[in-house]
């Protein structure tokens, strides 16, 4: 079995593309493959423009797992588990917004068709896989919905710094940091300093317990 890593992605750019985009993937094919109807291969086959039998020429693409209209969907040990009466849309921002789950990491051969059929589109993401052995994001325009922070098992983007600052209080005694400060101060330099202080300090004084974890997603 591999670790399932779940992206969480935005499309954003040309409005006919992205409706194309999203219309190319309500009406693709469904090829036989166990992942069902939003299986990645079958997005492939419909942007290359080949059957179930010419799809066989790319077996070398990385291809195993699916497609989900779900932008909020996670990866879990038994790996994708998608609704498969939901379809994809452009929201009413004019992005759209949906996510992969897939064997070991993110599908960038996929991304990669998306991108040379659509060249108007960008897509910036999220990627995690289910034990939280990576996080790496891809957000230039620093869209707020995309995760940033990992801390204690859950991932917090920019609309969650409310949330974040209650559960490092909650998580954390003694970690003093400004009330007021925003989200940008929980991925600097200075605040990973802080907590890896408080962490060596709570880890000396409580006997066999464990630091609440906290990474920063890498930037790529």
């Amino acid at each position: 079995m591999p670790n399932w890593a779940c992206n969480h992605i935005v499309a954003s750019g040309d409005q006919e593309q992205l409706r194309a985009l999203a219309q190319t993937l309500n009406t693709m094919p469904n090829y036989s493959s166990g992942f069902g109807r939003y299986w990645m291969g079958n997005l492939a086959a419909a942007l290359l423009g080949v059957n179930a039998d010419g799809l066989d020429r790319y077996r070398g693409m990385h291809l195993r797992g699916t497609l989900d209209p779900d932008f909020y969907a996670q990866a879990c040990l038994c790996g994708p588990n998608v609704d498969q009466k939901r379809e994809f849309e452009v929201d009413e921002d004019g992005r759209m917004r949906f996510s992969t789950t897939s064997a070991w990491d993110r599908s960038e051969d996929l991304e990669n068709l998306i991108l040379e059929k659509f060249p108007g589109i960008t897509l910036a993401w999220s990627c995690t896989d289910e034990f939280g052995n990576f996080h790496v994001t891809h957000n230039p325009e620093r869209i707020p919905d995309l995760d940033v922070i990992a801390f204690n098992g859950s991932q917090y983007s920019r609309n969650d710094l409310m949330e974040l600052k209650r559960d490092l209080k909650e998580n954390c005694p003694g970690l003093g940091f400004n009330e007021d400060v925003g989200m940008d101060y929980f991925l600097s330099g200075e605040f990973i300093s802080l907590y890896g202080e408080w962490s060596r300090d709570f880890i000396s004084e409580e006997e066999d317990v464990w630091a609440p974890y906290l990474e920063i997603y890498e930037e790529a």
